[in-house]
């Protein structure tokens, strides 16, 4: 059987499902089938390959980025007003960044204070 391509309607419900409700596209493509087949029925066209809804699923994430350059996006990050007091430095020859939020620095301080030799590991 032919597939039928995912557009419309039908493409923003998966997309939205896929993003919003933290579903993989495999798993998607389960509850299609199984909303829409019997046991031993042959695969209905209207079930989307994994293919295109992987596809759909990336162009949706990428259009949400601030840039296709991940690097060029953490410095856009840097001097945007909802990150401005949390990345602090980015180096780019031997790349990183450096960052923490305002909570983790009164953490650290209050340990500081505390301790004489403060030894604190965050895990983004």
């Amino acid at each position: 059987s032919k597939k039928r391509k995912l557009r419309g309607r039908k493409k923003f419900r998966a997309v939205n499902t896929m993003l919003n409700e933290n579903v993989k596209p495999s798993v998607f493509n389960r509850i299609e089938a199984s909303r829409l087949m019997s046991d031993g029925d042959k695969t209905p066209a209207q079930i989307p390959n994994l293919i295109s809804l992987r596809t759909a699923k990336s162009r949706a994430n990428s259009l949400t980025r601030l840039h296709h350059d991940p690097v060029i996006a953490i410095n856009i990050m840097k001097y945007n007003s909802a990150f401005c007091s949390t990345i602090r430095d980015i180096g780019y020859d031997g790349f990183f960044v450096h960052f923490w939020s305002n909570l983790q620095l009164r953490i650290y301080k209050e340990c500081y204070s505390k301790l004489k030799i403060p030894t604190i590991s965050f895990d983004a």
